[in-house]
Parts: structure tokens; C-alpha cells; sequence
């Protein structure tokens, strides 16, 4: 058995178990007889509950705001590479390649319908991502620190030859 299969069997059993609990608990809660519930103990379970959500919402904001593509500030020496969608072609100028340890801020535009860049890494790990929209220039800023290829994909359907909308450029080191 490999790994994922493991893995997903774990957790079907977990999905499992906690719906057998939940069942348990709705037959001991309807049966006759039951005891009145403490209303104001389960509306101070309730809140305490939320404050919890919130505070772990707000810390996990609060972690993880800083390091999103569209906050990078605009560096001086920044190399920007005009990108140009259209049904099904991406379009860079220049063409590349693009240096390691500099900003590259991809100006982004569509010539038709709205289409998503999708920026995926040499070993194919998701990098960014924006959107190109008609009539408009989306920035969004990167530094790229590994060399090789990066593949560009349309994320958002543009029409029937989407699947095929797929580009890349080169990343070498700077000299």
C-alpha cells in the first residue's frame, strides 16, 4: 500500500468515527426523557467558541499578510516584463531570460476576456498568481532565487482551447 492510499484510508476512519459521534450524540440527545439543557452554559460555550475562531483568524491574518506577491514594494533596479493574454497565447517582452536575486514586475493585460496567470516553479510548485483583465494593468512583483523553467498557465476559462494556454520563460543567474 503506498502512502496516499495510507493516508487516505486514516482519514475515511477518522471522517468515519467522528460521524458515528455526532450520530451517537443527536440518538442520546432526542431520546425521551432527556434532561432540560443549560442554556446559559451553552451560550457561554457558544461565544467562548467564537472568540476563539476569531483570535485564531485574526493571528493567522496577522502571520501571513506580509508575505503575499502583491505587497513586495517596487524596487528600482526592477526588471518589468510586459505579459499580454489572449485567447489561447501568452505574450512577454522581453521574452527572457530573467535574472536570479532581481524584482520582476510582470505588467499584465488582456487584449479579449479576463484570464488568470498562474506562475508554477521549475519542480512544479504553485509560485503566484493575478489576473489579466481587459483594459487594465494588474502588477504583481517577484524574485526569482531559483534558476530554470517556470511554466505560465491560464487559471480562469477563457474559452475551448484553455487547457492549451500554457507558456514559460527561463531563469538564469545573474551575471
Amino acid at each position: 500500500m503506498n502512502q496516499t492510499a495510507l493516508w487516505l484510508g486514516i482519514g475515511y476512519a477518522a471522517a468515519c468515527a467522528v460521524g458515528l459521534a455526532v450520530f451517537a450524540l443527536v440518538v442520546r440527545s432526542t431520546r425521551r426523557g432527556a434532561a432540560e439543557p443549560d442554556i446559559g452554559r451553552l451560550e457561554r460555550s457558544e461565544r467562548a467558541w467564537l472568540w476563539f475562531v476569531v483570535v485564531g483568524l485574526f493571528a493567522l491574518l496577522a502571520v501571513t499578510i506580509f508575505d503575499v506577491p502583491w505587497n513586495a514594494a517596487a524596487q528600482s533596479n526592477r526588471l518589468e516584463v510586459k505579459v499580454t493574454a489572449s485567447q489561447f497565447a501568452w505574450k512577454f517582452e522581453p521574452t527572457g531570460p530573467y535574472p536570479t536575486g532581481r524584482q520582476v514586475e510582470f505588467l499584465l493585460s488582456s487584449t479579449d476576456v479576463n484570464h488568470d496567470f498562474g506562475l508554477y516553479g521549475p519542480n512544479g510548485a504553485f509560485v503566484l498568481q493575478a489576473q489579466a483583465i481587459p483594459n487594465t494593468v494588474t502588477k504583481v512583483r517577484h524574485t526569482f532565487h531559483t534558476t530554470g523553467h517556470y511554466t505560465v498557465r491560464c487559471l480562469e476559462y477563457c474559452g475551448v482551447l484553455h487547457h492549451q494556454m500554457i507558456d514559460g520563460f527561463t531563469v538564469r543567474t545573474q551575471a
